[in-house]
């Protein structure tokens, strides 16, 4: 039993008999939360779900599209139970993996961002999945929004779907120019969709580059997350599976290559391959004298690709870089005082999202 604000939840298996999802969700008693069946897997709901869908359920029952709307529509005005559901209650590897299943077929084929269109992968119910119930890096998002301005230049290095590129794309009045980087095959099919469906590409303000961003022109082995397409990897670890191989190169000849000369916005999320990213863009950042990253932070992936966090954080500010980490929904900042303590209390799965400003980019 887990109690979550007062309301109890318990695994009840009443409809393990393989009725549908949604006639078993609509009948089901207001006072119980089920596990139900979708396509075989089980999904989990609360018994007050079930109440505030039975309150509007005139043509639910046997129409599996509306229902499903339903239950996407709420869980739009809930994001934290949501959130809580999707982090925390679903953490156990088994429910993960029935959950992610019935995630799977509750994507929708696209969404919107505020102004921004999304594309979503159809098999990837980690980030689609985070993007289509509300909880996807909120603070990110929120601090992007914040700060890009309509004549940046953005480069989005470990684009996936391309959200980021998105916003950038759908700021009112957008001017300036974006490059998406997306090495993984498969995400980049939806990548090219979400910048076609966006407006300002129209204006031919948007590309897609299908290498790796690197420290060198080399051609590497992209190790794939069947579970989460944006977990691809440069070195092999047991969660992956199935290998891809991938053209690189620095991030000054892709720039170089795509006419992009200085950038006011960089987005690197690339599993621990940042300091690679980040050494083959000294040209780049040179050139880049009003600018803001955006990074991950991972020092158990950067150790795997042969780097250091605290080389990574001195780097960073060689380069002139105010180092900041991005903490809570709203993307506030806090100064990065202590590198040594970020460090230490980033170890193992830990990570933080940072932001880097150099000089004094504006937005306008």
């Amino acid at each position: 039993m887990v109690r979550v604000r007062g309301m109890a939840y318990a695994l009840d298996p009443e409809h393990a008999a393989g009725k549908p999802v949604w006639s078993a969700l609509i009948r089901h008693s207001r006072s119980k939360k089920t596990i139900a069946p979708l396509g075989g897997t089980w999904c989990i709901w609360p018994g007050w779900l079930h109440g505030k869908l039975l309150d509007r359920k005139e043509g639910l029952r046997g129409n599996p599209r509306a229902a499903r709307g339903a239950v996407s529509a709420f869980l739009h005005a809930n994001v934290t139970i949501a959130e809580f559901v999707y982090t925390i209650l679903l953490k156990p590897r088994p429910l993960r993996r029935a959950a992610n299943a019935a995630i799977r077929a509750l994507l929708p084929g696209r969404i919107r961002v505020g102004e921004a269109t999304v594309w979503l992968n159809p098999d990837d119910p980690v980030i689609s999945g985070a993007l289509t119930l509300g909880v996807y890096e909120r603070g990110e998002i929120a601090y992007f929004r914040s700060r890009f301005g309509a004549d940046m230049t953005l480069v989005d290095i470990g684009a996936n779907v391309g959200l980021y590129s998105a916003l950038a794309l759908s700021t009112p009045g957008f001017r300036g120019r974006v490059l998406a980087i997306e090495p993984h095959s498969e995400s980049r099919l939806y990548l090219q969709k979400t910048i076609e469906s966006n407006a300002a590409a129209a204006t031919g303000a948007a590309l897609v580059c299908g290498h790796a961003a690197s420290d060198r022109a080399e051609t590497l082995t992209l190790y794939k997350n069947p579970e989460n397409k944006g977990d691809n990897r440069l070195y092999p670890d047991p969660l992956l599976r199935g290998e891809e191989t991938v053209a690189a190169d620095t991030l000054d000849n892709i720039c170089r290559r795509y006419g992009i000369a200085s950038a006011q916005f960089i987005k690197i999320d690339v599993q621990g391959a940042e300091a690679r990213v980040i050494r083959g863009a000294s040209g780049l950042l040179a050139a880049s004298g009003d600018c803001i990253l955006m990074t991950e932070f991972w020092p158990y992936g950067l150790s795997r690709c042969g780097a250091d966090g605290l080389e990574y954080l001195e780097m960073l500010r060689d380069l002139g870089f105010r180092l900041y980490e991005l903490t809570g929904s709203r993307g506030v900042l806090e100064s990065v005082s202590s590198p040594r303590a970020l460090v230490e209390r980033t170890q193992g799965r830990r990570y933080a999202n940072l932001v880097g400003v150099k000089g004094n980019p504006a937005t306008a």
